[in-house]
């Protein structure tokens, strides 16, 4: 029995808001999203079309890619999608949008706290190398755009 967009999705949404989380995103340009988990790189972002903004999430594991897509939009007013799927797949991508930008929210505010303590780390990592750890950061890797 194949894995489900759903499944794949809500699973996502459960570690992004994990605490401590085990997906690590990182903000990247024009409203987008990345992190890399178990050697897959996701990334989620916004696409502009005719029916209104619909969210994509491409999941890349080496040199293959797929994506899932929000399901456009067929109205303004009233039952947005054809089906109960496709509000259920749409308002799941949603909730993992809002998942990332609270685990955003709450790494920012962790780092005005502790804005002096990773200063200092950010400054032996330059000068001496190594992995430098700071006491709210970790020295692991995080999604490049």
């Amino acid at each position: 029995m194949p894995v489900s967009e759903e499944y794949v999705v809500d699973y996502l949404v459960r570690e992004t808001e994990a605490r401590p989380s085990a997906i690590e995103w990182a903000e990247g340009d024009s409203s987008s999203f990345a992190a890399m988990y178990n050697d897959v790189r996701l990334r989620i972002y916004s696409v502009q079309n005719l029916s209104g903004p619909r969210l994509y999430l491409e999941c890349t594991l080496a040199h293959d890619r797929i994506y899932i897509a929000e399901p456009g939009k067929v109205a303004i007013f009233g039952k947005q999608y054809k089906t109960d799927d496709e509000e259920a797949l749409a308002a799941r991508l949603h909730r993992l949008i809002h998942a990332i930008q609270a685990q955003l929210r709450h790494r920012h505010a962790e780092a005005f706290a502790h804005e002096e303590e990773i200063r200092e780390s950010i400054f032996r990592q330059i000068l001496f190398g190594g992995h430098a750890v700071s006491e709210t950061g970790s020295a692991g890797s995080r999604a490049e755009f």
